[in-house]
Order: structure tokens, then C-alpha cells, then sequence
């Protein structure tokens, strides 16, 4: 009978058992590591997603963020029916002076700080002479800022005691080029429910019907 291992095979077999096993073994170890990497990452991925819509508020159970704002100005502008009842109101109410009383308020805002003034500051006047919303001062305000820095030399001119016959004309017509296109954008309310100047030679003569507001006429005493 023939021995069952021929000479040299049983040393090596013993010496490749380990090696075969080795090999067969370090697959499944690469795998595993592959896996738990993958794993790893999704969680990873995942908190970083749950992370972001928790910043914009995808989780949030109170109020909805207030509306984002286009520079300084407020999505809302002054559509808030207070607000326009206001302007209204006030914008068709005759002062001595001849003008409105809301467009003397924006006046006095900016007098009282002529050259440092912020929109914000006389915004914030605004609000307490008229009673608008924060939002809508804040409009009334970048207005008034506007003529001050784009029409300072053409508007100085009608403060003067006598001033120039063309003046309020040139003054008119730099604030309606700079600032009133952008006024009634940021507003975001047809011009037929803003204040107009009482002078002819004052207004922006941009919105048929209303641009210039005569004061209505005195009742006589007993009328």
C-alpha cells in the first residue's frame, strides 16, 4: 500500500494551509471596510442635508421668516391697507403752506437731519409724524435720501428766499429721473394712491390725473 502523502508533501501542506486561508480571508475584510465607509458617508450626506433644511426652516413649527428684503426695502413695500389709507388721508390734506400733509412730514424728516440723515432715520421719523408701518417710513425715507444725494445742487436752489423762476422745475424733473422710478417699484402701488405734490411746477406729471393736486377750495366762513 502506497502511503497516503508522498515525501515533501506533508511539510507542504501545512506551510500552504495558512497562505490559502489568508487569501480566502482578506476579500471579505476589504468588503467590510467598503461598506462601512459607504454607510459612513450616507449618514454623513444625510445629517448635512437635515442641517440645511433646518436653516431655511423646512423643520420650523412657529411663524413663517418674514419676507426677504430687496436691499433696504421691504417685499411688502407700502401695500399694507393701513398704509394706504394713510397716505390717502394725509396726502389729500391741505396745510397752509399749500402743500400735503403727508409730503410735509417726509420734509420736516429730512430737515431735522440734512445731511446725516439715513434712510432708517427718517424712515423712523416717518413713522412716528404719520403713523405708517416700519416698512413703508423705510421706503419714505430712502425717497427723501434719494433727492438729497442725486439732486442736492437743482433742489437747494428753491430753499433760497428767492429762489430761481425754474427752479422747482429743475428740482422736479433730477428727482423724478433718479429716484421716482424706483420709489414706485419698491412701493409696489399704482401712483394713483401716493401722495402728489400740490405744485404743478413739483410734480414727476407721470401718472395722468393725479400727478398735481390742487388743495380743494375754502368753504367761506357760513358756507
Amino acid at each position: 500500500m502506497e502511503p497516503l502523502l508522498t515525501p515533501g508533501q506533508e511539510d507542504a501542506t501545512p506551510a500552504d494551509a495558512p497562505a490559502r486561508t489568508t487569501t480566502k480571508q482578506a476579500p471579505l475584510c476589504c468588503r467590510g471596510a467598503f461598506f462601512l465607509g459607504v454607510v459612513l458617508g450616507i449618514v454623513v450626506a444625510l445629517l448635512g442635508v437635515g442641517v440645511a433644511m433646518w436653516q431655511v426652516g423646512v423643520f420650523s413649527t412657529g411663524a413663517p421668516a418674514p419676507a426677504p428684503m430687496a436691499g433696504n426695502a421691504s417685499a411688502l413695500g407700502c401695500t399694507l391697507a393701513s398704509d394706504v389709507q394713510i397716505m390717502i388721508t394725509q396726502g389729500n390734506t391741505w396745510e397752509p403752506d399749500g402743500g400735503n400733509q403727508f409730503l410735509n412730514a417726509q420734509q420736516d424728516c429730512m430737515k431735522k437731519q440734512p445731511v446725516e440723515g439715513t434712510a432708517a432715520s427718517v424712515g423712523k421719523c416717518m413713522v412716528k409724524a404719520t403713523n405708517v408701518s416700519s416698512e413703508c417710513g423705510l421706503l419714505w425715507g430712502m425717497q427723501a435720501v434719494c433727492m438729497r444725494d442725486r439732486c442736492l445742487v437743482e433742489c437747494v436752489a428753491t430753499k433760497l428766499p428767492h429762489p430761481p423762476k425754474n427752479a422747482k422745475v429743475e428740482c422736479a424733473k433730477c428727482v423724478c429721473e433718479h429716484c421716482r422710478e424706483k420709489q414706485l417699484a419698491e412701493m409696489k402701488l399704482p401712483c394713483t394712491l401716493l401722495p402728489a405734490e400740490a405744485d404743478p411746477d413739483q410734480g414727476c406729471h407721470d401718472c395722468p390725473g393725479h400727478s398735481v393736486h390742487w388743495p380743494p377750495p375754502r368753504q367761506q366762513p357760513g358756507g
